[in-house]
């Protein structure tokens, strides 16, 4: 008789491998998690957490723990466009909700009101519920391959710091590696659409930006006026991640040119231009560059083996769908 090591064996604990890892760990199914990091995410990136994702959150018993780490939603505020931060106002979009002719809508929508919760304040605490329910964790696991048959799985991994080299027989092989996912590659699965058809600069940094936004609080605003036309998009973005002292500011750039400048220098002075303050002085926590991706997978599993999150559809982040499509893929 043919004997299983785990029922499930989960690569990847984003937001996708998290949640499933907690959803069958909490439903008495023997999963393991494998990540080849030693950390979860290391910066903000998704941050909006819908309704239904936090229906999600509140059915895996991890809501109460996440609206502690978030910003509430009636600090949300609206999307914002100003010619800088301490600039008059052009315009606003009722995005979240939160404007008295829509409000009503959503607290009727849903029993759960929407978050803001950086992918690395909700990546721990996914990791640390499907822990608390009986997953077993792996960092620093990387997956290399697998094969698979009628009664199950058998995937290879290797232990990153000393390079040994195993295999774990499971009944399913879920892969949540992310947009470079070889779980998805291995099955012979492809996507779709169009990859990098825009790029973008982020600087995490500290500053206290209170004064500005105590007469319209928001966590998104966007600059427009020709001071801050940064690359291809023409606008800049201010995006608050611990109100009102983290921000991440933003900007396009031509792929063509080459990464862009990160120099103190040309951050200071982008920084200021965005924020309307010639005499601000930040501090920097963290650089980075992503690409804006718009593709999926007509097909996203075969036999037993499952792909999910941004392995299988990737989204421009004003669609607001990354990380919620992801928990919502575990959960189904």
């Amino acid at each position: 008789m043919q004997t299983h090591d785990v029922d499930v064996l989960v690569v990847g604990a984003g937001p996708m491998g998290a949640t499933t890892a907690v959803a069958l760990a909490k439903y008495g199914v023997r999963v393991r998690m494998v990540n080849r990091y030693n950390w979860t995410a290391n910066s903000p990136r998704a941050h909006i957490t819908n309704q239904r994702a936090v229906e999600v959150l509140r059915d895996l018993g991890v809501e109460q723990d996440a609206r502690r780490e978030a910003t509430p939603w009636e600090w949300m505020g609206d999307t914002l466009f100003t010619t800088s931060f301490a600039g008059p106002e052009i315009a606003r979009l009722r995005t979240w909700g939160t404007g008295e002719k829509r409000v009503g809508d959503y607290l009727q929508g849903s029993p759960c009101t929407m978050l803001d919760l950086p992918q690395n304040k909700m990546e721990p605490l996914l990791v640390k519920h499907a822990a608390t329910n009986g997953a077993e964790l792996s960092f620093n696991t990387e997956y290399l391959g697998h094969v698979q048959d009628d009664d199950g799985v058998t995937v290879t991994l290797k232990e990153v710091g000393s390079g040994r080299q195993y295999d774990v027989r499971a009944k399913y092989l879920v892969g949540a590696d992310g947009a470079k996912s070889k779980v998805m590659d291995d099955a012979g699965l492809v996507v779709e659409g169009q990859l990098a058809r825009a790029a973008t600069a982020y600087v995490l940094f500290r500053a206290d930006l209170s004064r500005y936004v105590a007469h319209r609080p928001s966590i998104l605003y966007w600059i427009v006026t020709s001071n801050a036309a940064f690359g291809e998009i023409g606008m800049g973005l201010l995006r608050a991640v611990e109100p009102w002292t983290q921000w991440i500011a933003g900007w396009g750039f031509d792929m063509k040119n080459g990464e862009p400048d990160f120099s103190p220098e040309e951050i200071l002075r982008k920084v200021r231009i965005l924020v309307g303050d010639p005499e601000l002085e930040i501090e920097v926590d963290s650089t980075s560059v992503w690409y804006v991706n718009q593709a999926h997978a007509p097909v996203y599993s075969k036999g037993r083996v499952f792909c999910g999150g941004d392995a299988v559809h990737r989204h421009p982040p004003s669609s607001g769908l990354g990380s919620n499509t992801c928990m919502q893929d575990a959960f189904n």
